[in-house]
């Protein structure tokens, strides 16, 4: 236990040492890891790293949430809409994950049979409207459209954490 607390405390003050274990655990891609493809990794980099030029929003609805995310910088509104179009492919494959260490995130690729995407490209980004088949599908549609406003507003800080899987599913 000791033995425990120290490392931790080494890993909590010394940052070198905390990107590097997270590195070595992620494959050396940091917290980009398990994006299929480079692109994935450098769009969502992108993202996160001009994620003060981007507006989000989100409104849960009965069925699922209704979501708009866009930036008045050309660059960045691109990489919105291609980052969009990336995930949805990977959503409706067979076999495509991102993120698979994180339990909401895993989840939504378990069930992706059971909720679903339509995106709309506007001038500046897009809306997204996506539902699920049940309460479940639901639940982790909310959840997902919640932690990717916090990416938007937290950055690095929110996209090291681990997110719950809505309770809702817990009977499933």
């Amino acid at each position: 236990r000791k033995m425990l607390k120290l490392q931790f405390n080494r890993v909590m003050f010394f940052p070198a040492l905390a990107a590097i274990l997270a590195l070595s655990y992620s494959g050396g891609n940091e917290i980009y890891a398990q994006a299929a493809t480079r692109s994935e990794q450098n769009v969502i980099r992108n993202l996160v790293a001009n994620r003060g030029s981007i507006q989000r929003t989100y409104t849960n609805t009965t069925k699922g949430v209704e979501t708009s995310t866009w930036s008045l910088e050309d660059n960045v509104s691109g990489w919105i809409k291609l980052h969009v179009q990336q995930m949805k492919a990977l959503v409706e494959s067979d076999s495509g994950t991102i993120r698979q260490w994180d339990d909401l995130f895993r989840k939504g690729f378990e069930m992706r049979d059971l909720h679903h995407m339509e995106v709309n490209y506007t001038e500046h980004g897009v809306t997204v409207e996506q539902n699920g088949d049940n309460d479940c599908a639901v639940s982790v549609v909310q959840a997902h459209a919640r932690v990717v406003s916090l990416f938007v507003e937290r950055g690095r800080s929110e996209a090291w954490l681990n997110h719950k899987v809505p309770e809702e599913c817990a009977l499933e």
